[in-house]
């Protein structure tokens, strides 16, 4: 009987998105065999043929029955959205709505309704929490199927790395604030472990180990959150006129520049009119665009995700 789960075909052997360097040791849990599916096409030069839905991303795939069509659904994925509009950073996330049905080893719940449930609560879009986290490396704590083994914290009780998959740098050294804002519950500290880690930059953060993913999204959400209203008071303090979208941007840009980086990249920003019209979410700016760059790939693709309708509630 074919495999019905997304859990055998979860990241396709595909390398992630940028992701920012570790210098910690990579643990890793049981090595889980699947069938190979092939790598991510690029869009071949023919038109777009206005059919994308070969296959239902909220539906199983089926193993290796679906190989071709995951094939056909990522490369019109591609067509569809390889605009001049989206920088070219469609062509290697292509096939990232076939995780939204994924499931997670720990709770056997698909990916896509765990997002819809953390973002719902903290007022965000789900496609940007399912964007960010993707991003950051997600697809690395889900099964792979090109024989490798599936990221793992090394730690038995908390299996999900916070700080390789999602990113959550300074999570426990920062849940205190976040319980006293209303974010998380204070019992929340129950679903993960402190996890001391040496950032990119050489310094020592505070991330942590969560016992699910489910939990891990929650707490990337939480953070989110806390990045939004950061956000939303730093504008409204300093008289800076922010459209819905470019505050999606500096909550992204919060998250990845840090606080301060952020505040600084808005003033810039204000200061060379960009602001003005979002004229800065439409052309590369001259500075801040390494920070501008890994922000606009999560954008681009909650966008393009959004557009497709995969986080609709059922």
């Amino acid at each position: 009987m074919a495999d019905y789960s997304l859990n055998s075909m979860a990241a396709f052997g595909i390398p992630p998105g940028e992701e920012k360097p570790k210098q910690k040791p990579k643990v890793e849990g049981p090595e889980k065999k699947v069938t190979q599916v092939g790598e991510l096409p690029q869009p071949d030069n023919k038109p777009f043929s206005g059919k994308l839905q070969v296959i239902d991303p909220t539906k199983p795939l089926e193993v290796p029955e679906d190989a071709g069509a995951y094939q056909q659904y990522t490369n019109n994925f591609a067509k569809k959205y390889n605009k001049p509009e989206n920088f070219g950073f469609v062509n290697d996330r292509a096939d990232w709505g076939l995780f939204v049905n994924t499931e997670s080893d720990e709770t056997n719940k698909p990916v896509g309704q765990a997002v819809k449930d953390s973002a719902k609560k903290q007022g965000i879009r789900p496609e940007l929490l399912f964007s960010s986290a993707m991003e950051e490396g997600m697809r690395k704590a889900l099964p792979k199927n090109d024989g490798d083994k599936v990221q793992f914290s090394g730690s038995k009780n908390y299996p999900v790395d916070g700080y390789t998959s999602f990113g959550l740098d300074d999570f426990a050294g920062n849940f205190k604030e976040l319980v006293k804002k209303g974010y998380l519950s204070s019992d929340f500290k129950n679903k993960f472990e402190v996890a001391e880690n040496t950032n990119e930059k050489g310094r020592k953060v505070m991330s942590a180990n969560f016992k699910t993913i489910d939990d891990a999204l929650e707490a990337k959400a939480a953070v989110l959150k806390d990045a939004s209203e950061k956000v939303a008071t730093y504008a409204s303090k300093n008289k800076i006129p922010l459209s819905d979208a470019a505050k999606e941007f500096f909550t992204l840009a919060t998250f990845n520049a840090g606080e301060e980086g952020a505040r600084k990249m808005m003033y810039s920003f204000q200061q060379q009119g960009l602001l003005d019209g979002d004229k800065f979410l439409k052309t590369e700016p001259k500075s801040w665009n390494g920070v501008w760059k890994n922000v606009m790939k999560r954008i681009v693709m909650a966008n393009a995700l959004k557009q497709e309708n995969l986080f609709q509630e059922q």
